[in-house]
């Protein structure tokens, strides 16, 4: 449990500066941060926060010390960028990316099915992105293969708990159609700069998403008032792809914030909102709580989540002090989730309740 704590400690710290580094980018700077950690809050987030967070979850699922790695090598990349070593923190979200498509390519050979071949894929794609960032020294040329990583890794959840097997032969063919769209248009606007073909693929995926997720189809005939939670957030986020595919359409020099507001309407919007949606089982799984972190009052943060993102979204377009209020707005969200889901999860845990995760799918 201690290499599990120690990674969740460095995850924490790498969202924490994340955030800081991001204000201070907007002008912000109430809190001191070191200069060297402000281009890299993107890493920081993308990388260290989440890339140890997927990490962590699949560890624990395959129960073997060595999958621990690559969450503890995402979770160190914090210690490089607050050194000032930006290539040595790439260099070990690349290792960590090369570890979890191992832990994903042993789960595959475990399970054999579908959702763990789009794992392997998708820990391939993590791995990638570092590459080019190290070679590129920067975060921003790997963008187009982040967002690939995240939207397949995301795909690969909802099929494995929702268990969408006997998909009709039209839905396996769109699927797969999208997916490859995915990779192509990843490739296309990383080497060209040109993202239509990319949010035309993440468009498909958004609306096969809204199609065939069961959460989503059947919100009005939830049973729980967390299946309605869940169901909702999914719902939300699949929306937000929409608004992503949306602004790549229009094109990224459109407004003058329009690159920030393409790369936030996909990592806020759609991807924060999947941690919101996913959080309540992710969180006691990774601590090994049987049950769900859940509580009704979960619905605030997501109300401030997107009261926030709506804010920087308006500030993009009119380039005003909105962009910046929204970022708060934005943090306070996350902040309050995580305490709240961290304080659902302790009270499993003084209940007695020890397990291996949660099997129950939503």
């Amino acid at each position: 449990m201690s290499w599990l704590r120690a990674a969740l400690v460095l995850g924490a710290a790498g969202l924490l500066l994340g955030l800081l580094a991001g204000y201070h980018r907007m002008g912000w700077t109430a809190v001191p941060v070191p200069a060297q950690l402000l281009p890299e809050h993107g890493a920081l987030m993308t990388g260290t926060f989440f890339g140890t967070l997927i990490a962590l979850e699949r560890a624990v699922a395959l129960r073997a010390w060595w999958a621990y790695v690559p969450a503890w090598l995402c979770g160190a990349s914090v210690v490089a960028f607050l050194l000032g070593a930006a290539l040595t923190g790439y260099g070990l979200l690349a290792l960590g990316g090369v570890g979890m498509a191992a832990v994903f390519a042993t789960l595959l050979r475990r399970h054999r099915m579908v959702p763990f071949v789009l794992l392997l894929g998708a820990g391939g794609s993590f791995a990638a992105a570092w590459i080019v960032a190290l070679l590129q020294g920067s975060v921003t040329p790997a963008v187009p293969l982040l967002m690939g990583f995240f939207v397949v890794t995301i795909v690969a959840e909802r099929l494995e708990l929702t268990r969408l097997l006997g998909l009709e032969r039209r839905a396996v063919r769109w699927l797969g159609v999208a997916l490859i769209a995915v990779l192509l248009g990843a490739l296309w606007a990383m080497v060209q700069q040109r993202w239509e073909l990319l949010g035309l693929a993440l468009g498909g995926i958004a609306l096969w998403l809204f199609r065939y997720d069961v959460a989503v189809r059947n919100l009005r005939r939830a049973a729980t008032p967390l299946h309605r939670y869940v169901g909702a957030m999914l719902g939300i986020g699949y929306g937000w792809l929409l608004v992503s595919m949306a602004v790549m359409l229009l094109g990224t020099r459109a407004v003058a914030f329009a690159f920030d507001a393409m790369l936030h309407s996909f990592f806020v919007g759609f991807v924060l909102t999947m941690v919101f949606a996913h959080g309540v089982i992710i969180f006691p799984a990774v601590l090994q709580r049987s049950g769900y972190g859940w509580t009704p009052w979960l619905w605030g943060p997501a109300g401030l989540l997107f009261a926030g993102m709506g804010m920087r979204l308006l500030g993009d377009i009119g380039g005003t002090p909105l962009r910046l209020w929204g970022s708060w707005t934005i943090g306070a969200a996350l902040v309050l989730y995580l305490a709240m889901v961290a304080g659902a999860t302790l009270r499993l845990a003084r209940r007695g309740r020890p397990g291996r995760g949660n099997p129950t799918a939503v």
